[in-house]
């Protein structure tokens, strides 16, 4: 009897953790934050804004439920096979939350175009796609790293995407392209 209630308890709490229960160890910048992310034997930075956190959880600006998450995973990835590196959100309505992954073992050609509409972003390392799904904006980059891929989804407010859609591309850039150009770069537009 009691070896059933360890084990109930041991599924119940597996089954019930989150996405955004994530700690990761800092470095505070002048205008960001560096996130330090175990990957392996390596870590690797992901910088954001210093307003950004990890540590402490709002969920009321959370954007995306732990069934959202798995879809948009599934859309493009069939390998359940990978490492949640990342979660960051902020208290202000207009930034992102960002979760990064990493799958040690993907190839590239096993990442799938998403099966709805989509913008693909040209990276010069890497791919990403950009989209609406349950009425939130996303990016969704791909970039390879060691023998495995990391992919990084970013999420908007949905009650924004209709209010400042801007706000979410602005964010986009910043974040990504510029403080943390190492990982992403746009290739440029051909004229």
């Amino acid at each position: 009897m009691k070896s059933i209630l360890l084990l109930t308890f041991g599924i119940l709490t597996l089954s019930c953790s989150s996405f955004y229960e994530f700690s990761s160890k800092t470095e505070e910048k002048e205008m960001f934050r560096t996130f330090k992310m175990p990957i392996g034997k390596d870590t690797i930075d992901f910088n954001a804004y210093n307003d950004y956190y990890h540590d402490t959880i709002n969920l009321d600006v959370v954007y995306i439920t732990v069934k959202e998450l798995n879809q948009l995973k599934k859309s493009t990835v069939k390998s359940a096979k990978n490492q949640q590196i990342l979660f960051l959100h902020n208290d202000t309505p207009y930034y992102l939350n960002v979760i990064g992954y990493y799958y040690p073992d993907l190839l590239w050609n096993e990442i799938k175009n998403p099966k709805f509409e989509y913008q693909p972003i040209s990276l010069t390392t890497g791919k990403g796609y950009k989209y609406e799904f349950n009425e939130k904006q996303i990016a969704d980059f791909y970039v390879p790293h060691s023998a495995g891929i990391l992919r990084f989804l970013a999420i908007g407010n949905p009650e924004w995407s209709e209010i400042n859609p801007e706000r979410f591309e602005k964010e986009i850039d910043f974040v990504f392209y510029v403080i943390n150009s190492k990982y992403f770069r746009e290739k440029l537009k051909e004229n």
